[in-house]
């Protein structure tokens, strides 16, 4: 049976996503959120390899990105949804 991730909750997902597929015979396709915060590139040191269609899995080590915690603490959470911006 295909498999075919639903993912829409940013880079560290969309990268552990990309990793279990890589890892399973079945995986058929990837929907990941192409929306992006303006400073994601200060927070991560890694961008998503696409080509013709396909995105290719880091060879870095772990998950093949480098997170600054001391960027990523100047932008606290919020709690912001699709659905919560449809309704308010």
């Amino acid at each position: 049976m295909p498999v075919a991730p639903h993912n829409i909750h940013g880079l560290v997902g969309t990268f552990m996503t990309l990793h279990l597929m890589a890892s399973i015979p079945n995986a058929l396709i990837l929907e990941y959120s192409v929306e992006d915060i303006p400073w994601r590139k200060d927070i991560f040191k890694c961008d998503l390899k696409i080509k013709n269609g396909y995105i290719y899995v880091p060879e870095e080590n772990g998950l093949g990105i480098d997170f600054n915690e001391k960027i990523a603490t100047q932008h606290p959470y919020k709690s912001i949804t699709m659905i919560n911006e449809m309704f308010e």
